[in-house]
């Protein structure tokens, strides 16, 4: 998996992997966040860096519902947000990954979230997302290019 770098359109390699608690400490003392990521402890939370470095780049919160994974919350830090974001690509790795372990689940891909009103749009136009009243959701083929799109 990998992230462009905005300026130079150079592809990095990146990683994903679960939140200790030891990084929940550095969030929370972070300004790169808007989100309280404490609120997150009782879910399962993971994170977004460059290969090598130990800054967190993007943090998702899923749920398992049994039948399909709920994207509790997502953000990526405050200098990956924008037009002048300095890293792309972060939500649609961190999407894909809900995909693939819904994947793994066997729950066919299908991953939901509530989107607030003013980014819904971006989350159905860009990741492909439907539209189902609060929540928006992607099932079977749609999550199976978001994973050969952002993560292969």
């Amino acid at each position: 998996m990998y992230l462009i770098h905005s300026k130079t359109k150079k592809r990095l390699t990146a990683k994903i992997e679960k939140v200790r608690l030891i990084d929940f400490k550095k969030i929370e003392k972070s300004i790169r966040f808007s989100f309280d990521w404490n609120t997150e402890l009782n879910n399962t939370v993971y994170s977004i860096r460059l290969e090598n470095s130990p800054r967190i780049l993007g943090l998702i919160s899923i749920v398992d519902l049994g039948d399909s994974i709920k994207i509790n919350l997502i953000e990526s830090s405050k200098e990956n947000i924008g037009s002048s974001k300095k890293y792309e690509r972060i939500a649609g790795c961190l999407l894909s990954f809900a995909c693939k372990i819904s994947f793994e689940k066997n729950y066919d891909g299908t991953v939901s979230l509530e989107s607030k009103s003013k980014i819904k749009k971006h989350y159905i136009e860009k990741y492909n997302f439907l539209d189902c009243g609060s929540f928006l959701y992607t099932d079977g083929v749609n999550s199976e290019n978001l994973i050969k799109d952002y993560l292969y």
